[in-house]
């Protein structure tokens, strides 16, 4: 109100005036708690923060020794000689491989073969069984792999999510010990050859010489002459077989040098065909426009050569269309000299008894023919095989490495 034109203040009431003071009393309690919380609140965020950097110094070097950790076992693992695949079973994917076994994927790919898809390594994957030291026989195109397969099935608190496969060549290892195997059997042979050729030798020289003498005194009686002949010739044919069986058992040595493959064998030819045309059997020759350089002794490749194509002679029809067919080529820096004929060829049974010395399938032969020719291509790093058709004829395939002509 108005008085006098003065304005007079509110007067509050003893009731209003103790409830202001409760309700402000109210406000400066739930003030001082509010401040409290806060206070609390703080003091565990910057606990908390405290703990959260603890973690992440705790969690950074957690990182790190793993990481060390792994760069240790990468560092293992690449080390390792074997090589070593991680294979997922549900996708049959490779998860993770060390160098040794990029390095086995690169030169099987190049032999055409898939490994890991191989029949009895994938049944040792997807078995999901713990396999070791099983071996392995894998045929490429030219060449024969020996390995050696572990596998570990890898189980991710359940079933198995993966399996750690190893694998070891022992390629070398098992061409090492064939050969090992095959010195120690000619250094039996060649102690046995050593003493026939003393026994038999003198006599046989003695026999000869008293052929040859009543070849002499036979002279006005031809059909004794005649058998007289044959029995310088028989004694002359025993002592090549005891001089051959010698030069089987002795240590092979080679004259190498660096020489065209074609022309070896366009020489090699030179002196067996008389004996084919005489056969009536056609010899064709097919060769690479391009060098075939290789290292070998001259006089022993020909002497291979002119064996396998005598072979080839005897084995085809006579006087009735036979047909050999001599090729080159050169493939993944090999060479390959392929020889064959349209005879009777090799039974199955037999291709693995071929090269082994005394074994023959010729009427009157002595089985050291292909030996010979298997020592003198074996020692100059090649391989000589069979792989004709029983029924197709026989196809002998000579194998020696490229050389470079340039070094």
């Amino acid at each position: 109100m108005h008085n006098n034109g003065t304005q007079t203040k509110p007067v509050l009431t003893d009731e209003a005036r103790l409830s202001l003071e409760r309700a402000f009393h109210i406000f400066e309690e739930q003030g001082k708690t509010l401040e409290k919380a806060y206070a609390e609140l703080q003091r565990k965020l910057n606990e908390a923060q405290l703990s959260l950097a603890e973690k992440n110094r705790e969690l950074a070097q957690k990182v790190t020794e793993i990481e060390n950790m792994r760069e240790r076992l990468a560092g293992i693992l690449e080390s390792i000689n074997d090589a070593v695949f991680l294979v997922d079973t549900a996708s049959g994917r490779t998860d993770m491989a060390n160098k040794a076994a990029s390095e086995l994927f690169a030169s099987m790919e190049k032999a055409e073969i898939a490994l890991l898809q191989n029949p009895d390594i994938d049944t040792m994957i997807k078995s999901g069984n713990t396999v070791k030291n099983s071996m392995v026989i894998i045929k490429g195109r030219y060449d024969k792999y020996n390995f050696m397969v572990s596998v570990i099935p890898l189980h991710d608190q359940g079933p198995v999510s993966g399996v750690l496969v190893t694998i070891k060549d022992l390629s070398e290892l098992a061409s090492l010990q064939e050969r090992v195997s095959r010195e120690d059997r000619l250094a039996a042979l060649g102690r046995v050859a050593a003493s026939v050729a003393h026994e038999i030798r003198n006599p046989l020289s003695a026999i000869e010489g008293f052929a040859v003498l009543l070849q002499r005194d036979l002279k006005d009686m031809p059909n004794q002459q005649r058998l007289a002949a044959k029995t310088i010739y028989a004694a002359r044919q025993l002592n090549s077989v005891v001089s051959n069986l010698l030069n089987y058992t002795r240590e092979m040595k080679s004259d190498a040098a660096l020489c065209d493959l074609r022309y070896l064998v366009m020489e090699s030819l030179e002196f067996v065909r008389p004996m084919a045309d005489d056969h009536k059997v056609e010899i064709k020759i097919e060769m690479p426009a391009s060098a075939m350089h290789t290292r070998i002794d001259p006089v022993q490749f020909r002497q291979v050569v002119s064996n396998i194509t005598v072979n080839a002679v005897e084995a085809c029809p006579m006087r009735a269309g036979g047909k050999i067919q001599i090729s080159g080529k050169l493939e993944d820096k090999y060479l390959f000299i392929e020889i064959e004929d349209n005879g009777g060829g090799i039974p199955d049974s037999k291709k693995k008894k071929i090269f082994e010395p005394f074994f023959t399938m010729k009427e009157g032969g002595i089985g050291l023919g292909l030996a010979l020719c298997q020592r003198i291509i074996e020692s100059h790093g090649g391989e000589i095989y069979e792989c004709g058709e029983d029924g197709k004829g026989a196809k002998f395939v000579i194998k020696l490495k490229q050389e470079n002509s340039e070094k």
